[in-house]
């Protein structure tokens, strides 16, 4: 006998605030829109992507476990190490997104495409001579 929880999952409240955000009353909207959220949204696949790798970099820093007499392991060393990674991560995000990403996504296909193109018959004419 399957007992189905009358609570909903998180995926479903993610779901009705995101729905209900489409409706939202105009200062729940102005909320969601400021300039934060709209930096943390634009960012957030390459602070999804680097998050786990600046962690685990920040985490071996030999000058992190031994800031205010605090050990490796400790609640407070571990906040620490948030606090430096999570900076570290946007910083990192933030410089990959508008430095790689941005001008990447503004290359127009078509060009690449071609150039590419001129290049490999460039390659093919050489190696024929």
């Amino acid at each position: 006998m399957r007992i189905v929880s009358l609570l909903p999952s998180a995926t479903e409240i993610l779901f009705a605030l995101g729905l209900g955000s489409l409706f939202a009353l105009r200062a729940w909207r102005m909320t969601l829109a400021n300039p934060a959220f709209v930096f943390l949204a634009t960012i957030s696949y390459n602070l999804y992507l680097w998050h786990q790798v600046v962690f685990r970099w920040v985490a071996t820093w030999p000058f992190i476990p031994h800031a205010r007499g605090v050990t490796r392991g400790d609640p407070a060393w571990s906040w620490i190490v948030t606090a430096c990674g999570f900076v570290v991560a946007v910083a990192i995000a933030t410089l990959v997104t508008y430095v790689v990403e941005r001008p990447l996504l503004r290359i127009d296909p078509r060009d690449v495409v071609s150039r590419v193109g001129l290049g490999l018959r460039r390659v093919a004419f050489e190696r024929t001579e």
